[in-house]
Formats: C-alpha cells, structure tokens, sequence
C-alpha cells in the first residue's frame, strides 16, 4: 500500500482509496487515506515550516523555490498523464497546465526575491 508523506517521513495508511478514469470508471490507481492524526501531524509540520522559512533567508528560498520548478518541469509528462487519467482533460490541455505550473512556481521565485507589498495576478 502507498503511504502518506507527512512530517519528513512515509507514514503507513490504514487504508487505500481507488481513482478512477473518469469516463468508463475503471479504477487504475489508489491512494493513501489520511486520519485526522494524520492531519493534524500535517498541520504541525507546516506551521514549524513556515518559521524555517521565515529563518531561512529570501536567496536560500528563491533557489528552493527554483528547484521545485526544475523538478516539476522534468516531470511534466508524468504529471501530465496523471492530470489526464484522474481529470479526463486532454492531453494537450492537461500537458498547458503542467507547463504552466512550472511557470508560475518559477514567476513566484522571482517575485519572491522582490517583494514590495503588492500583489501580482497569475492570469492575464
């Protein structure tokens, strides 16, 4: 079974839930579900994140941040794939969005290193 990324480690589900295609309901893959423990254990760790950012310097979380970009990007096809079996979006459209997302995470890295207090639209 698949587990759940919480906290810094994989944590064992006590149950899977399936995905299926949305058009002929064939299931082809499953997911981890979470408890509420799991949730709040979730929740910690994001709130103790936050204050290792705030720590860890705008350069340092530019650079993370575009890591994060280059990961994604060198995953487009595979997100893609997956956006188009869970969602029943077209390829194409589903390969726009992966694409797109690599853009923005790269547009926020960006305007990370320069904030200035106002905010900017992700769509035109």
């Amino acid at each position: 079974m698949r587990k759940n990324y919480i906290a810094g480690e994989w944590r064992e589900a006590k149950q899977a839930l399936p995905v299926a295609h949305p058009y002929d309901g064939e299931v082809f893959d499953e997911v981890p579900s979470a408890e509420p423990a799991d949730a709040a254990r979730a929740i910690d760790a994001a709130v103790r994140g936050v204050a290792q950012l705030r720590a860890m310097g705008a350069h340092k979380r530019y650079l993370a941040t575009l890591k994060a970009a280059e990961l994604l990007e060198e995953r487009v096809e595979e997100f893609s794939q997956a956006i188009t079996a869970e969602n029943g979006k077209p390829l194409a459209e589903a390969r726009a969005e992966a694409s797109r997302s690599v853009d923005i995470i790269r547009l926020s890295a960006f305007e990370g290193a320069h904030l200035r207090g106002d905010q900017l639209p992700l769509e035109a």
